[in-house]
């Protein structure tokens, strides 16, 4: 095992079993959407509950509840915690001086500030396990991203700084695997 590769997980369900490979390092690297963030700190934030896949979507909508497959989001749940709760951290992050990161250093920085043993970003950054995020503007998380930089010009985001650290990894690794969780399958 010298790295492995974990993508598509924007799933809620497979936040479970990717915080487990994590926390007992069983990958060394982690590859994912922008959903996986999303939904780990909304879940850090709030809770989700468990439903069916065959609820009537328009009956939650007017209770205020969202469905992902069969996870159910009530509104409070997502993404008003989320601008809540992001907001701040980007605001610690940028005052510490970090105006520019790659999505791997800024998963870390939200990482390193979550205090929560559920989280796949908390067991990441205590296990120095680098989380890439290709499509880090693709998601709330990154609809944040944008919110904050409308009032701190000098922040960005620096994916090509990625993209470098990933082609290391891959021509330095001895041997290499992939676990694919998702493979852009449809789940709803």
């Amino acid at each position: 095992r010298d790295f492995c590769l974990s993508r598509g997980l924007g799933d809620v369900y497979k936040r479970q079993v990717v915080r487990k490979l994590v926390e007992e390092k069983l990958v060394d690297v982690v590859i994912t959407t922008c959903g996986t963030l999303d939904h780990d700190l909304a879940r850090v934030w709030r809770k989700y509950y468990h439903g069916d896949f065959l609820m009537d979507d328009a009956d939650l909508h007017r209770k205020g509840i969202n469905r992902l497959g069969n996870i159910l989001i009530p509104n409070e749940s997502y993404g008003v915690v989320l601008e809540q709760k992001i907001q701040p951290i980007l605001e610690e992050i940028f005052r510490d001086g970090k105006r520019t990161l790659s999505s791997r250093q800024l998963a870390y920085e939200f990482g390193l500030r979550v205090n929560d043993k559920g989280s796949i970003l908390y067991w990441a950054a205590k296990n120095d396990i680098p989380i890439y995020v290709p499509g880090i503007t693709d998601g709330a998380f990154g609809s944040q991203l944008w919110l904050f930089k409308q009032q701190h010009t000098d922040f960005s985001i620096d994916v090509l700084r990625d993209e470098q650290e990933l082609s290391e990894i891959v021509f330095t690794s001895k041997k290499a695997g992939a676990l694919m969780i998702g493979g852009g399958i449809s789940k709803h």
